[in-house]
């Protein structure tokens, strides 16, 4: 098989926020939330987008996996978004997207995804479609760490 590795991602560039799984972000934690997006900006120079699935609430996430997979799409669809940043994981819910995937769409616009988590699925799903994706920092957990990031 030949994969696809994205381009780098570059100081001012465009990065989606979204959220793949069904685990709590700044519907719950606002705070904390703001924090990761805030860093995303000052520490790596980078404009967040968020996408709709930001604005759900967590029982929202788990009943309508067909957004979750549109926010998927848009972002990988959209010429001025450069990378893809999951906002924090879930509990297995994540599978239930997958089915509403278009692996064509993927190949044709590869786009740098970071997450881990529920999100490893979606990051096995890009590799079995020959994206190469990044096992990284999510906005809820690395990049909104207390104090300061390692």
């Amino acid at each position: 098989m030949n994969f696809t590795l994205p381009p780098a991602l570059e100081k001012g560039d465009k990065v989606a926020i979204i959220r793949p799984g069904n685990g709590p972000a700044g519907d719950l934690f606002p705070e904390v939330y703001s924090l990761g997006l805030d860093r995303l900006e000052e520490e790596f120079e980078l404009e967040p987008v968020e996408f709709p699935t930001c604005d759900m609430s967590m029982g929202e996430l788990s009943e309508d996996p067909e957004a979750r997979a549109q926010d998927i799409m848009d972002a990988f669809e959209d010429p001025g978004i450069k990378g893809i940043i999951a906002a924090i994981g879930g509990s297995g819910e994540q599978l239930k997207i997958l089915k509403h995937l278009d692996p064509q769409i993927l190949k044709d616009n590869p786009t740098r995804f970071y997450g881990y988590s529920d999100n490893t699925s979606l990051g096995l799903y890009l590799r079995k479609h020959g994206i190469i994706n990044f096992q990284g920092p999510m906005v809820m957990t690395e990049l909104a760490m207390h104090g300061r990031m390692h």
